[in-house]
């Protein structure tokens, strides 16, 4: 398999990269998926290299860099908001209905507890949340005494 060589088109570049020929394509799909393999390497060492056509093709430039959104950023929870949400639940407490269902969660009737949460709350998995929420905080006061 023999290797033939492109020079950039652009005034003053020096680097040469070298592609496999496409009339030295191996027969056997193994060779060819190898083949394939080995020219993706050689044109990921080099990078683009103003090629017309192949896997690299294209007028080489410089990446940039991909800044964070806020979109990106949304559910993680910041130690300021974690600070905020603790202070409010020491101050205000457990709302009636939170206090109903530890009463339940207490009693072993996790099914009435999950319906009941999941009436208040609106969907299943808001209302999971809050469960195992309200039970850690159970588990905890019991560690306490």
């Amino acid at each position: 398999m023999e290797l033939y060589s492109s020079a950039p088109a652009t005034r003053g570049a020096s680097r040469v990269v070298k592609v496999p020929h496409p009339c030295d394509r191996p027969s056997s799909n193994q060779q060819r998926q190898d083949f394939k393999k080995m020219a993706r390497s050689i044109l990921r060492t080099f990078g683009t290299a103003d090629l017309r056509h192949g896997l690299n093709k294209g007028h080489p430039t410089t990446p940039i860099p991909k800044t964070v959104r806020p979109s990106q950023r949304k559910g993680i929870q910041s130690q300021r908001t974690k600070f905020v949400r603790s202070v409010v639940r020491e101050v205000a407490g457990f709302s009636p209905y939170e206090r109903r269902v530890m009463e339940l969660l207490r009693n072993s009737k996790d099914k009435k507890a999950r319906k009941f949460t999941k009436k208040r709350l609106g969907t299943l998995l808001r209302a999971k949340r809050k469960l195992e929420e309200l039970s850690t905080i159970i588990q905890e006061s019991r560690r306490a005494h």
